[in-house]
């Protein structure tokens, strides 16, 4: 668990960044990684948003049956 303040970006610098290139329409959900000290997920963590009065937005952390493994390195091609 964690809070937004321990965010390296405040949310509304990354709103302003998005809509920057985006409309940014009602509903829309912007991702924006973890904060610092919070560590990496994994395939059946559940995940869970909360503001305010609004309705929770939780996920389940899956495999895809078809997922590639990620990449490295600045151009994103794996050396061997």
């Amino acid at each position: 668990t964690t809070r937004t303040s321990r965010m390296i970006y405040s949310i509304a610098q990354i709103v302003s960044f998005a809509s920057q290139s985006l409309t940014l329409l009602p509903g829309d959900v912007i991702l924006s990684g973890t904060p610092a000290g919070v560590g990496p997920i994994c395939a059946g963590d559940q995940l869970e948003a909360a503001i305010d009065n609004w309705p929770r937005l939780g996920n389940s952390v899956v495999i895809a049956p078809d997922a590639v493994p990620r990449q490295t390195g600045p151009n994103r091609a794996t050396t061997s």
